[in-house]
């Protein structure tokens, strides 16, 4: 096994020593703390959550192979590796059981478009059966695009992106008007919503967002303040500060 960096770090952060340590979880030998950070042993679970309590880090990430679940939130459904291990028909059983909300937040998602067939009258169908359709891309002129083209590489290729989300969004707009806002925001992920599931793409710097996990939430039930609340709130202040897209008018704001 390899050495166990996190706990080391932790340790560290914390001020414990090996033998600090081993007498706050009534531990005898201060070796067998040396021996969880070397990796050579593994505490039992009690054990386990005693030291995440010490330093102050969940044990699911000092220890994932304990398969404790006590730290991880029962709003996180699952997590996908990256956003290609997701598959067209995921997306349309959730758009499909939309009755509420169907939110789009990104740059440009012309991944939906590609891979998910019939998605622009999929759209369509949800707002005319009462959904809120609301779709928010990436002003092509912003400096936030830019930016974003910059730190993965591929330059302006990213504007052109966006121009081709919003033809692609276009049909919507025109069926349903006022679905579409353009924005300036920097994005630290991209949110699609359907009712009370999120799915949201982590953007990491220089990592195009395929390349990037997906972690799928649900807002709970009794509204309580949690990640996924956090996050559709996050969504309805990037909509409100958007601008309104209408294709008779411009291809975007300047």
């Amino acid at each position: 096994m390899p050495r166990n960096e996190r706990l080391a770090s932790a340790m560290q952060a914390a001020g414990l020593s090996p033998a600090a340590l081993a007498g706050r979880v009534a531990v005898d030998d201060p070796k067998t703390v040396q021996r969880w950070v070397a990796g050579r042993q593994q505490p039992h679970r009690t054990t386990a959550q005693a030291v995440a309590t010490e330093v102050g880090v969940p044990v699911g990430i000092l220890w994932p192979g304990l398969g404790l679940r006590s730290d991880i939130p029962e709003e996180l459904a699952h997590m996908h590796v990256s956003r290609r291990e997701l598959q067209p028909g995921q997306i349309e059983t959730l758009l499909r059981g939309a009755e509420r909300h169907v939110d789009v937040l990104a740059y440009a998602a012309t991944w939906l478009w590609d891979t998910v067939p019939g998605i622009t009258g999929r759209l369509i169908d949800a707002a005319e059966r009462g959904c809120q359709v609301r779709i928010c891309l990436g002003d092509p002129d912003s400096a936030a695009v830019a930016a974003r083209g910059a730190e993965e590489g591929i330059g302006e290729a990213m504007t052109g992106r966006c121009r081709l989300a919003i033809g692609y969004a276009s049909p919507v707009v025109r069926a349903v008007p006022g679905t579409l806002r353009l924005h300036a925001t920097t994005l630290y992920s991209s949110i699609f919503r359907f009712d009370e599931q999120l799915l949201v793409n982590w953007h990491i710097y220089g990592t195009p967002a395929a390349d990037a996990p997906v972690f799928q939430f649900r807002i709970p039930e009794d509204g309580r303040a949690s990640i996924a609340t956090r996050l559709a709130a996050a969504f309805d202040s990037i909509w409100d500060s958007s601008v309104i897209y209408r294709p008779d008018e411009h291809a975007g704001p300047r």
